[in-house]
């Protein structure tokens, strides 16, 4: 019994002699390295007063600024996927992208990076960037987008606004294509000049 304890005391003081002063710090390469928490697969939903739910995000990876004791103020998410509901739980609309970063205190969702949008009658927009208000269901973009609505085909220069709960949209320089001695030719129209 006194010679196992000799040995293990051995063992570890020999094991205590090869650890010396030198360790390996592992610095890890985040895209948010300001943020309070990383999270790989992320899901978050939120409810109703009722217990429906009104929207879901689920993300590869999110970063959570978090101030303190209350709920995130920020969250910046890489390849996500946000769905909103309406009043009776169906769905309304998602979103896809790249990156998405949702602030919680204006109710806004920025989006970038191959930003998908479609809503349940069946409108597409597709774009490189956009804001979503989730308070007034308002889908805004300076960069151009491409809108598909009820077989009707839009492009948009220099981006659009559109109204979710009035199913309505302001295509801002819209682009046309003609055929001009067989070739396709794209021009931007200028209402203002």
């Amino acid at each position: 019994m006194i010679g196992r304890i000799r040995l293990i005391g051995v063992l570890a003081a020999g094991l205590c002699l090869l650890c010396g002063e030198s360790y390996t710090v592992v610095n890890e390469d985040v895209r948010e390295s300001d943020a309070s928490f990383r999270i790989r697969n992320f899901e978050r939903t939120s409810y109703k007063a009722l217990g429906i739910a009104q929207w879901e995000l689920r993300a590869e990876e999110a970063f959570l600024y978090q101030q303190a004791g209350s709920t995130p103020a920020r969250v910046v998410t890489y390849g996500f996927v946000f769905r909103e509901f309406d009043d009776s739980g169906q769905l309304q609309s998602t979103v896809r992208g790249e990156r998405g970063e949702m602030n919680n205190e204006e109710q806004q969702l920025l989006v970038s990076g191959d930003v998908f949008f479609e809503d349940r009658e069946g409108r597409r927009v597709e774009g490189s960037e956009m804001t979503y208000d989730m308070e007034h269901e308002i889908l805004t973009t300076d960069q151009p987008v491409v809108i598909r609505d009820r077989g009707l085909y839009s492009r948009c220069a220099r981006g659009a606004v559109i109204y979710m709960q009035e199913n309505r949209q302001i295509c801002r320089g819209p682009v046309i294509q003609s055929t001009s001695g067989g070739a396709s030719v794209e021009e931007s129209i200028n209402v203002f000049e």
